[in-house]
């Protein structure tokens, strides 16, 4: 059993990373919009834009409460997503954007059930 300590750093780190990937998905939705084809297009996505941003600064609000800084350097793998997903289309981009929101959800999910102690849904079926 992991101590309180390290259940609070592992929640803190799945709000920090979650943080960092919607400000890259604010800027990708961004770059797309920039490419689209026609002027409705390119409002649905900086409205897109912008309710990520809204979730981006909700995570950063929560790691201001917990007296945490939201993560500054991004990685070489996601500034290679940034710059390739632009160039493969609004269908992939848009399932990857999916993807990594699905991913992050459940990583923060899981770190809150992890730093309230409380059973994950996995453990309670054993």
């Amino acid at each position: 059993m992991l101590n309180r300590a390290e259940r609070r750093r592992r929640f803190i780190h799945a709000l920090q990373r979650a943080c960092q990937r919607h400000e890259l998905i604010v800027q990708l939705y961004r770059r797309l919009a920039a490419q689209a084809p026609t002027e409705q297009h390119e409002q649905i996505l900086l409205n897109l834009a912008a309710a990520e941003a809204n979730h981006q600064q909700r995570y950063a609000r929560t790691l201001r409460r917990l007296h945490a800084a939201p993560l500054v350097q991004v990685s070489l793998l996601d500034r290679l997503w940034l710059w390739l997903l632009p160039h493969c289309g609004l269908d992939l981009a848009m399932r990857w954007i999916t993807w990594i929101e699905r991913c992050d959800t459940k990583a923060v999910r899981e770190a809150a059930l992890l730093a309230a102690a409380l059973p994950s849904h996995r453990e309670r079926a054993r």
